[in-house]
């Protein structure tokens, strides 16, 4: 009997130091003062179980990962870790197969030296006012993927160690004041695919490292990028912008599909990509602020003319997009952008380009299909590689004297129907 009762405790034991990332409960009732009365009969008060969870598992990636965390918004007295808590000290910290409706102030309380916290994916809507209480030594924060429809006021607050806060893929639809006051370290910030409205001018102000902003996919009408000097990469698209302002020293700038009819800024010589396609732009006298850009895409605005005058400072610009515009007019012909190797004139309603031949004649791959044009010229020892033509009102002639310095295989497309009293030549 002895033996047995030894091989049960052996058992218990075993069990309680083996459970894994899984929830162990503090099971034994405390009977200390607990104890109550109802007429003469005598009760104990047994504390409700209390979910505990330790961190006992490691990865090569993560040096503590817990398994089935389940903590929803009914959920109170959650603890982590052991009571020694310099026991906690693991620094970068995960969560498998779990799911945690509000996250607590319990689990910063206990892990006070981690540096890289993954939330992702956890299914969050609710944050305690006080769950980065304790967060001093936090470098990144990973939040994306949750239902986080709010930020507590100060919530970062206790997390001036701040680079990295991934809060993409929630349901945010405003920033309290002061959000970011007391994080001068954050370099990249993503909170794409959310609901923002609006980003308030002062909310950037103590952030004066801030390098990389994302917030495509939600549905701003109004963000100043010009106040946060310190960008080098935004992806503002898929909003409702009707102003672009262009930070100082950003280099890599994508504000497509917004409605974007006017574009401010200082003189900027670091920008090399800008995407504005898909807005409502009607000019493109604002680009002598960017002598640096590589490529510009400017597809699907509304354009009538480029004109050379605003392309003259650039000696950089090798990749420009201007297909489905409403473009009327080409003038490159006055001074040939010396670097250009693409550029893409497709889908609008040229009619005359010939005197741009300088310009075409320098070109890697030039895209003309969809255009109202009669004639076009090009030398002898012109570069191109890809050329598109079909769906033009080409003449015949002017095809035929083409085809003399072009080589067929250099051209990308053909028609395939002619249009009545037209007839097929060279497949155009």
């Amino acid at each position: 009997m002895c033996w047995l009762r030894a091989v049960s405790l052996i058992s218990v034991i075993f069990l309680a130091c083996t459970n894994g990332g899984l929830p162990s409960y503090r099971s034994q009732p405390n009977y200390g003062n607990k104890q109550r009365y109802y007429g003469n009969q005598q009760y104990y008060y047994v504390k409700p179980l209390q979910p505990e969870y330790k961190c006992i598992e490691r990865n090569l990636q993560y040096d503590c990962v817990f398994y089935n965390v389940h903590i929803d918004m009914q959920t109170q007295d959650v603890y982590f870790g052991f009571e020694d808590i310099t026991l906690n000290n693991q620094k970068i910290v995960t969560f498998k197969n779990s799911t945690m409706r509000k996250l607590p102030a319990a689990l910063l309380a206990s892990f006070r030296q981690v540096e890289l916290l993954d939330l992702n994916d956890l299914q969050i809507e609710q944050i305690d006012t006080n769950a980065f209480a304790y967060a001093h030594t936090i470098q990144k924060l990973y939040m994306g993927f949750n239902a986080i429809r709010y930020l507590p006021p100060y919530v970062f607050q206790n997390v001036p160690s701040l680079t990295v806060l991934v809060l993409e893929r929630n349901d945010l639809t405003s920033l309290p004041r002061g959000i970011f006051h007391n994080t001068p370290k954050l370099t990249m910030l993503s909170m794409s695919n959310n609901n923002l409205e609006r980003i308030e001018d002062e909310t950037f102000q103590a952030t004066t490292t801030l390098q990389n902003l994302q917030l495509s996919s939600n549905r701003l009408t109004h963000v100043d990028l010009a106040l946060i000097p310190s960008l080098f990469h935004v992806n503002v698209s898929y909003n409702l912008l009707s102003t672009l302002a262009i930070p100082i020293a950003v280099e890599e700038l994508d504000a497509s599909h917004n409605s974007i009819n006017a574009v401010r800024g200082p003189v900027n010589m670091e920008l090399t990509i800008l995407k504005l396609q898909h807005n409502n732009l009607t000019d493109t006298a604002w680009l002598l602020n960017y002598p640096g850009l590589v490529e510009v895409d400017l597809s699907y605005n509304e354009l009538e003319k480029i004109m050379y005058r605003y392309f003259v400072k650039m000696q950089r610009l090798e990749r420009l997009y201007v297909s489905n515009n409403r473009l009327v007019a080409l003038d490159l012909y006055g001074r040939p952008i010396p670097t250009l190797k693409v550029l893409d004139l497709s889908h609008n309603h040229l009619l005359h380009v010939e005197r741009n031949q300088p310009q075409f004649d320098r070109l890697e791959n030039l895209y003309l299909d969809h255009n109202f044009i009669v004639t076009l010229k090009l030398s002898a020892h012109h570069t191109l590689n890809n050329l598109t033509l079909s769906h033009n009102d080409w003449d015949c002639n002017s095809l035929r004297a083409l085809f003399i310095n072009v080589a067929q295989p250099v051209v990308d497309d053909a028609d395939q129907h002619c249009k009545i009293d037209y007839q097929l030549e060279h497949g155009l």
